[in-house]
């Protein structure tokens, strides 16, 4: 598999997230590394968390996502998150 320089896909996932109306007003940290994206931050609510992983898995080059991403007055559950693959967060039921 050809993956796209990593700073490119970073760089249009931040435009892409500051510019949708749902989720430019979250502070998120964004990397990208042969096909991982990662997504890092606090979020006020659920909602917030998944509108970004909806957004960020419509990006062309994501073979893959981790979602480190807290949401606010809720407990953590991302120590030892490994990342899923765009078919397994696809078909992952509510």
């Amino acid at each position: 598999m050809v993956y796209v320089g990593a700073s490119h896909v970073a760089q249009l996932v931040r435009q892409v997230l500051a510019a949708d109306p749902r989720t430019r007003d979250l502070v998120i940290r964004v990397s990208y590394n042969r096909g991982t994206l990662t997504l890092m931050g606090t979020v006020p609510t659920a909602e917030d968390r998944e509108m970004l992983e909806q957004v960020a898995l419509a990006q062309p080059g994501i073979d893959s996502l981790v979602l480190a991403v807290d949401v606010a007055g809720e407990e953590s559950h991302l120590v030892g998150s490994a990342p899923l693959s765009v078919e397994e967060l696809t078909t992952m039921g509510p």
